[in-house]
C-alpha cells in the first residue's frame, strides 16, 4: 500500500488529533502493511477452507461405509 504518510499526518491533525499520537498511528499502519488483510485474502481462504471441509467429510463417508461393510461382513461370517 502506497501512504502519502505527511498527507495522512496533517489530515489527522486536522480532525483534532496532536501531531506526535498522528505520527504513531500512521506509523504504525506503514509498519503493518505486510499484516494487513482484505475482504479478497478472507473471501480466498473461506473458498479453500470450504474445499477441504468438503473433502474431509466425504473421506468420513468412505470410512463409514466401509466401516458398515466390515461389520456386514464380520456379521455374515459369524451367522454362518
Amino acid at each position: 500500500m502506497i501512504l502519502d504518510t505527511h498527507k495522512e499526518v496533517k489530515h489527522l491533525v486536522d480532525a483534532g488529533m496532536e501531531e506526535k499520537e498522528a505520527e504513531a498511528v500512521i506509523d504504525l499502519v506503514v509498519r503493518s502493511d505486510g499484516y494487513l488483510i482484505t475482504k479478497c485474502d478472507l473471501n480466498e481462504v473461506e473458498s479453500r477452507l470450504k474445499v477441504k471441509i468438503q473433502s474431509v467429510y466425504r473421506c468420513n463417508q468412505m470410512i463409514f461405509a466401509i466401516s458398515l461393510l466390515i461389520l456386514t461382513i464380520f456379521f455374515l461370517l459369524l451367522w454362518f
